[in-house]
Order: structure tokens, then sequence, then C-alpha cells
């Protein structure tokens, strides 16, 4: 995962600038934030229909299968129909 350590806090954090799903879904947020790495697993899940899966690059979608392994217990709350949660996880 390319995540960098919070300096306040020690924990990982991801840049949203690194993922650009990611950041097209925090739309309202500068884009050199970082969130942590709940915040942005709670991102994908709450705003996966703006998510376009077809144009996740290959880190993005590494990234949201690390995310969902550690903190989601291996599972991807969204509603729909996902490529991703259905083959890949």
């Amino acid at each position: 995962m390319h995540s960098f350590k919070s300096r306040r806090y020690n924990e990982p954090v991801i840049k949203l600038s690194d993922y650009p799903q990611l950041s097209l879904i925090a739309w309202n947020r500068r884009k050199e934030s970082v969130v942590s790495e709940e915040e942005a697993l709670s991102l994908y899940e709450a705003n996966w229909r703006w998510v376009d899966e077809n144009t996740l690059t290959l880190v993005e979608q590494k990234l949201i299968e690390e995310l969902v392994q550690k903190v989601g217990n291996g599972v991807l709350l969204v509603s729909g129909f996902s490529n991703l949660a259905r083959t890949k996880l």
C-alpha cells in the first residue's frame, strides 16, 4: 500500500492525489489532503456509485483490496453491482 505515517499520530495515511478515483469521490477536500486507512475505505464504500471501476488503476485496485482486507475484515460494503467486490475480494 502506498501510504505513509502521519507525523501527529504515527498511523498510516493515504494521500488523495495518489489515487484518481479516491480523489474524485473526496471532491470536497483539498487534493493534497491525506486520510486514514479507515477514512479511505469509508469514502469508497459511501461513494462507490461514483467510482468508475473501468478506470481504476492497478495501484488503486490494489489499495482498495488491501484496505478491505486490513480495515474491512475482507468485506467491501457497497450497494449495487461491483466487479471489484465480486471478483477480486
